[in-house]
């Protein structure tokens, strides 16, 4: 059976009565109705035995005469809402879409605004809006005279023989997962993400030595390190002359830039994401490139987060940022606790370093599949193979620089050198937020007047937001926090959401 290729879709399963429909919409936004026999995907899989399909990135949709069946992958690249109504059930990978097929208006649940700001995200099936659930990853929804949900897992956290630890394992597991990946994708349609830190260093060279030479894309202002080392790099190792630099005048983002980004993401990511979707835009239109290979997640070969101490320090909003713009400090905590709470009994023992190897990572990128979806292309994540990642979860070994070693034999690095362009790399972003957001200023300003905003300020410091805002005070760290609330605040504006 041949896939069909969707942007997105939405499933509605009516209660009494008891039957079924499916939509799906393409590129080119038109609506259509789901045919019986038909199998829909979006992302890709490593092969098309549907029945075993345990490695890709990918939301698969078989709809069958007497049955619907939904599957997502272990790692929950695009995200699935499930909404509960009294009469029906609504399954889609867009919250936009579920709000337009509800009988009801979407609400805010305002329980949960303290928990989705301090991690950035909702943990194990939540998500901020009331009756609202994603599907966990690793699961199977099967809908036929009920709906049914199985949270499989595909044993990604079964333990490995003592061989699987070694680096030359991990060596040979990198390298058949990347085998695997780059054979599915057109070669002169795919385009790698350089930067100038450790991980797509690692990456470009892994693909050099398959043999798979591919353009290499930057982007940042002219003077950062991550453009200059990325060139620098592009030139050793490449050696093919295409590499792309992408400044932030060619990107020319206005307010309405951020609105789509949250109508993509039905404002949970940060408008923060625009520099990404403004770059796969240009990358799309201007040079014909419609996938993306992505070094995100290679972060767990270097570091390893397995204490509660490091979890809060490292991946919850600063508590610079909170002391200034949460209004109760208390329940806020509270909710840390509780985000704890809910991950232990999720994941057992572990369970820090569980989630941090799988969840965080795959969740806290959501919004980079989301818009290569949205553009009708594909977002690879190179590490996102189940044996890889099972492998790494079980040593205790950081084992960048082994392979950094192993890998870079035959190239003309020099690792002495890299190191020390690395160091710099990490200390200079590509990027300024607090310039994007003081060159929309009345944007922001008027979005933190909204009356969704007055009802939020029982939680956060709106007026605070605000006076910083308009008097060009930010402080640093709290960039990231304006632009994920802004987002939020931009996608419920805009489809009549209030909050509970």
């Amino acid at each position: 059976m041949k896939l069909k290729k969707v942007k997105n879709f939405i499933i509605e399963f009516n209660k009494s009565p008891i039957s079924s429909q499916g939509f799906f919409w393409n590129d080119d936004f038109a609506k259509a109705t789901m045919e019986t026999g038909q199998t829909y995907i979006i992302g890709y899989i490593y092969n098309e035995d549907l029945n075993n399909c345990k490695d890709g990135e990918y939301v698969i949709i078989n709809y069958l005469k007497d049955a619907i069946n939904i599957v997502n992958d272990s790692f929950s690249t695009y995200p699935i809402f499930i909404f509960q109504e009294k009469e029906k059930v609504l399954i889609s990978n867009s919250i936009k879409i579920i709000n337009q097929f509800s009988n009801r208006p979407l609400t805010l649940n305002g329980d949960k605004i303290y928990s989705y700001f301090s991690i950035g995200y909702n943990i194990v099936g939540e998500t901020l809006y009331k009756d609202i659930k994603y599907l966990k990853p690793g699961s199977e929804i099967l809908i036929k005279n009920e709906l049914v949900i199985k949270n499989k897992q595909l044993n990604r956290f079964e333990k490995n023989n003592k061989n699987d630890l070694k680096v030359e394992k991990i060596f040979k597991l990198f390298k058949e997962a990347l085998i695997h990946k780059i054979k599915i994708i057109e070669h002169k349609e795919s385009v790698f993400g350089l930067t100038g830190g450790y991980d797509s260093l690692l990456g470009l060279l892994f693909l050099k030595e398959l043999g798979l030479e591919l353009s290499t894309v930057t982007m940042g202002e002219e003077t950062c390190q991550d453009i200059i080392q990325a060139r620098r790099r592009s030139k050793i190792i490449s050696k093919n002359n295409n590499h792309i630099q992408i400044f932030p005048e060619h990107l020319n983002i206005n307010h309405e830039d951020l609105e789509l980004i949250s109508e993509i993401s039905g404002g949970m990511t940060t408008f923060g994401a625009v520099y990404s979707y403004k770059m796969q835009k240009i990358l799309k239109e201007n040079y014909g490139y419609k996938n993306f290979l992505d070094c995100s997640h290679f972060e767990i070969l270097r570091k390893k987060i397995n204490t509660l101490e490091l979890f809060i320090e490292r991946y919850n909003t600063p508590m610079s940022v909170v002391r200034r713009f949460i209004k109760d400090i208390n329940s806020y905590q509270s909710s840390i606790q509780k985000n704890l709470d809910i991950l232990k009994d999720e994941y057992g023992s572990r369970y820090i370093e569980k989630f941090y190897h799988y969840d965080r990572n795959a969740q806290g990128q959501h919004w980079k599949s989301l818009i290569m979806n949205f553009l009708f292309g594909l977002r690879i994540t190179l590490i996102h193979d189940n044996h890889l990642l099972r492998a790494l979860l079980n040593t205790d070994q950081n084992h960048y620089w082994d392979l950094m070693s192993k890998i870079s034999k035959n190239s003309e690095l020099d690792l002495k050198i890299e190191k020390v362009h690395l160091s710099e790399a990490a200390k200079d972003l590509p990027f300024n937020n607090f310039e994007l957001i003081y060159k929309e200023k009345d944007y922001f300003v008027d979005l933190f007047e909204s009356d969704l905003a007055k009802q939020l300020s029982y939680h956060i410091n709106i007026s605070q937001i605000q006076s910083c805002i308009k008097n060009e005070k930010l402080m640093d760290l709290e960039d990231w926090f304006v632009l994920r609330l802004g987002s939020l605040l931009s996608f419920c504006n805009n489809n009549q959401i209030i909050i509970s």
